[in-house]
């Protein structure tokens, strides 16, 4: 996984690597004014582990906040990580509280490191319908074998395959090299593949000017809107594994 040597760890804004989780919404695909929800800056609780996994829980109520008002839904959030052998598989599970259903959309915000981005490619989407973010959200279909990454890359991609690949073919000697396999569950049925190249690099304040060239995001999503029934759960997962 990747982390911006810039990124911010007070708690004041998300941390820039790692897998955020967006909640309850992805992007600007929901209620809340700030972009990908309030889950990724919320303070978590841990509320199980073992030998190789560690549950955390984010629960509505009590004093309501301003992370609230845009999403006033009696909610739990559970997010599962197990690190068991050569796989990492990530879990997130939200179960409706209130009294009325609600809609909601997500993503697992992962952050890949590669050696070089120019080196990386994803494979598994061609053919793919997506929504281009850098024109508008215009829907467009990846004729490519893969997508590579020569300039920003910021794209939907809908009902994509369960299994993705980022094959970053950086020279073994510069301590990189190899095969991301991404295997995700029905119920997330987007991905979202983004690199923000130089110029958006250099207007994160919590991202070196030449980190995107360390890093490639793809990111299992539902972002079109979910409606969840009165007690009932939703659950989305993926694994992650790594090959040389």
């Amino acid at each position: 996984m990747f982390t911006s040597s810039a990124a911010v760890t007070d708690g004041t804004k998300a941390i820039r690597g790692g897998i955020p989780v967006c909640f309850p919404q992805f992007s600007d695909l929901g209620p809340c004014a700030a972009s990908h929800g309030f889950a990724r800056t919320s303070t978590w609780d841990v509320t199980s582990t073992t030998s190789t996994t560690a549950t955390f829980t984010l629960r509505s109520g009590g004093d309501r906040d301003a992370r609230d008002e845009a999403f006033p839904h009696a909610h739990v959030v559970e997010y599962v990580v197990c690190v068991d052998g050569e796989t990492l598989t990530t879990t997130m599970r939200v179960t409706n509280e209130d009294v009325d259903a609600f809609e909601f959309t997500t993503a697992l915000h992962t952050y890949f490191r590669v050696g070089d981005c120019e080196r990386a490619r994803v494979e598994g989407l061609k053919s793919t319908s997506y929504l281009d973010s850098l024109d508008g959200r215009r829907e467009k279909t990846d004729d490519a074998d893969a997508v590579e990454f020569h300039e920003e890359v910021d794209r939907i991609y809908l009902d994509t395959p369960a299994v993705l690949k980022i094959r970053d073919a950086s020279m073994p000697e510069s301590g990189y090299g190899g095969t991301f396999t991404i295997e995700k569950s029905a119920t997330l049925t987007d991905a979202v593949v983004w690199n923000p190249w130089v110029e958006k690099s250099k207007k994160m304040g919590d991202f070196r000017d030449d980190e995107y060239r360390e890093m490639v995001c793809v990111e299992v999503a539902g972002t079109r809107k979910m409606s969840l029934a009165p007690g009932a759960t939703w659950e989305g997962s993926q694994t992650i594994s790594f090959a040389v």
